[in-house]
């Protein structure tokens, strides 16, 4: 087998096997409990999941998506998420660079934890959020090239070029989205964006820049807008009750696809997009 291959291979396993770490990180943080102690374990009959019962994206079909001791079915959602950051994993190495690759695997398993609890519980804890921001000043100053310093200049420099564009990012990013809820505010007179998905932009803006971080929150803005208001419609037309047909939704998880999207899909022609608009107002 070609080593191209083997290689492709290996990294949707070991997404595969992180993508089911992270289903733990997402049921158990948000509940206060270890994610690294017990093992894996039955939620409804608290058996032991035994280790062949346990292999990411196979088992739960293997098993028909149900408990082997109670019977109990188990959310579909797990071998979607083993599966997603597999995938998601392997196009991070096809599309980046080696290192680039690996810092936004870190970064797409942070996002993906942060946006599942954030669907099922409304709230995004602030080790994503705040300590994502921190991880990703951290990273911005050991890998400049994380923000484009790359060159023969002194790693000094290149590591304080790159803090400050993390810090830019961060900034600017928060403070777009506080502008954007303070506006929805009073427009609708009720909260409509909580600080914890002002904080987690913050954190894409560290990882993604000023550039990123305004793509996340304009295009999770519109994937979130395509796919929600659809469904809002729809709600609306089967309820005889307008106010029974009013959602909910967490912006988290459509700022993080967002994100997503730019690192490890499009940074280059939103790059290139703003260079445009640049040489234009020169």
């Amino acid at each position: 087998m070609d080593n191209f291959v083997i290689v492709y291979i290996f990294v949707f396993v070991i997404g595969a096997c992180i993508g089911s770490f992270l289903n733990v990180c997402i049921y158990r943080i948000p509940n206060g409990k270890s994610i690294v102690w017990p093992g894996s374990e039955c939620p409804a009959c608290a058996s032991k999941i035994r280790w062949y019962d346990n292999i990411p994206i196979f088992s739960w079909f293997i098993l028909g998506g149900q408990c082997w001791d109670c019977n109990v079915h188990f959310n579909f959602r797990y071998p979607l998420i083993e599966g997603g950051t597999a995938i998601l994993f392997v196009a991070s190495w096809y599309f980046l660079e080696p290192v680039q690759a690996i810092i936004g695997m870190l970064f797409i398993g942070l996002l993906i934890v942060a946006s599942f609890i954030d669907l099922d519980h409304l709230i995004i804890p602030d080790c994503f959020t705040v300590g994502g921001f921190i991880l990703g000043c951290i990273i911005s100053v050991m890998v400049p090239g994380l923000h484009g310093y790359v060159g023969s200049e002194p790693y000094v420099v290149r590591g304080l070029g790159s803090l400050i564009s993390a810090l830019n990012g961060a900034f600017l990013g928060s403070g777009l989205l506080l502008w954007v809820a303070w506006i929805a505010d009073m427009v609708l007179m009720e909260e409509s964006v909580g600080g914890a998905d002002i904080k987690l932009m913050g954190c894409i803006g560290a990882f993604c820049g000023w550039k990123g971080a305004v793509f996340a929150l304009c295009g999770g803005a519109l994937l979130g807008s395509l796919i929600l208001v659809p469904l809002i419609l729809m709600k609306r037309l089967k309820s005889r009750d307008a106010r029974s047909a009013y959602m909910v939704v967490p912006f988290g998880p459509w700022l993080s696809l967002g994100a997503i999207t730019y690192f490890v899909f499009t940074r280059g022609l939103v790059e290139a997009y703003f260079k445009m608009i640049g040489a234009i107002f020169k």
